[in-house]
């Protein structure tokens, strides 16, 4: 009988600790981090959300519009702030290419809205280069082009 106690007792111990252990989420690969990033930025866009900007672009990061203009994290923010987009986006993200701490996310995006009073209706493709600093993903670049249909 104290046998069978002290391997009740044991298990009753081991037990907890390994389902606490199974509980643990997997740890996210470096594709599927980045993809949940690009999905939470056309959350950020449409609301306006300039703190994930803060958050999530580099200090040095550089963005080229559709039009070809070159914006900087500054005017990236502040063009959100004066110029917010008033209306939804959708997108996917169709590649992510890791290459160590750096990583590739390449996708298209749809909008339908207004920015600054006009239309800002259209589809993208656009390509996100993503660097591991400090342990986070940051954006450093990205680029948009307008799909003509």
């Amino acid at each position: 009988m104290k046998k069978f106690l002290a391997v009740l007792a044991l298990v009753g111990v081991l037990v907890p600790g390994l389902a606490s252990a199974q509980a643990k989420p997997a740890a996210q690969t470096a594709e599927q981090a980045v993809t949940a990033l690009e999905n939470a930025w056309l959350t950020a866009f449409t609301t306006g959300d300039t703190a994930w900007y803060e958050k999530n672009l580099a200090a040095g990061a550089v963005m080229t519009s559709e039009k070809g203009e070159l914006r900087d994290k500054a005017a990236t923010i502040a063009r959100l702030k004066t110029q917010p987009f008033k209306g939804t986006s959708t997108g996917t993200v169709d590649k992510v290419v890791v290459y160590g701490d750096t990583a590739i996310a390449i996708g298209v995006e749809t909008d339908k809205g207004t920015q600054n009073g006009k239309d800002a209706s259209g589809t993208y493709r656009w390509t996100d280069t993503w660097v591991k600093i400090d342990g986070q993903w940051q954006c450093v670049a990205g680029h948009s082009s307008t799909i003509v249909k």
